[in-house]
């Protein structure tokens, strides 16, 4: 059973860092497609704390002996594409 919670929650530090990964590639692009400067400025502060909460899954991953890289993040691939798509 110690098996199946640490690789459940492997798979979830993975996806999460997956998810950020791609969201701090993302952001910037989103934040000079933005008109209006309160959104460039949530987009400015989003990617500060993404960049934050990436270094912290770094360092849990690090301290559990968790390789960062595994599957894509769907959800948030898809979410990406689709912003993507709206900026076309």
């Amino acid at each position: 059973m110690a098996s199946d919670i640490r690789d459940l929650l492997t798979m979830e530090l993975q996806d999460t860092y997956s998810a950020e990964t791609q969201l701090l590639e993302a952001l910037p692009a989103m934040q000079e497609a933005a008109t209006n400067p309160k959104l460039k400025q949530a987009f400015t502060e989003h990617l500060a704390v993404t960049q934050r909460q990436v270094e912290r899954l770094e360092q849990v991953c690090q301290q559990l002996g968790i390789e960062t890289e595994g599957e894509t993040c769907n959800a948030m691939e898809g979410l990406v594409e689709e912003s993507e798509e709206d900026h076309r």
